[in-house]
């Protein structure tokens, strides 16, 4: 997801947690993958926004036992231009975001099992 992205929606705070798991009958070795996501924002001024999140990643394949480890962490600055009008007016205010992005990451793989 794109930095620009964190904390831009109804509410505080926003937590999602996946894994998934699939051939293990099939295989030696099952494919498994686990991620972890957490994001928010934090009112500044009269109507702007500081957005910040923190992505975790995990995913092991196969026989080659090839691993991938990520994580991130991302922020923003959601700038109020315009509020709509109306009824649904807090619906249609418009903003200008900008956001980055900083994160580590590692890939390993076991070659010995590799034929």
């Amino acid at each position: 997801m794109s930095p620009a992205l964190a904390g831009v929606f109804d509410g505080a705070l926003r937590l999602g947690i996946n894994y998934r798991t699939q051939w293990g009958a099939n295989m030696n070795r099952a494919y498994n993958s686990a991620s972890f996501t957490a994001d928010g924002k934090i009112a500044v001024f009269s109507d702007d926004f500081v957005g910040f999140g923190f992505n975790a990643m995990y995913d092991r394949s196969g026989l080659g036992a090839y691993q991938v480890l990520d994580l991130g962490f991302d922020v923003n600055y959601q700038k109020k231009l315009s509020q709509g009008r109306g009824r649904l007016a807090k619906d249609y205010s418009q903003f200008l975001i900008a956001g980055a992005h900083i994160g580590i990451g590692q890939r390993t793989v076991n070659y010995d099992n590799l034929r």
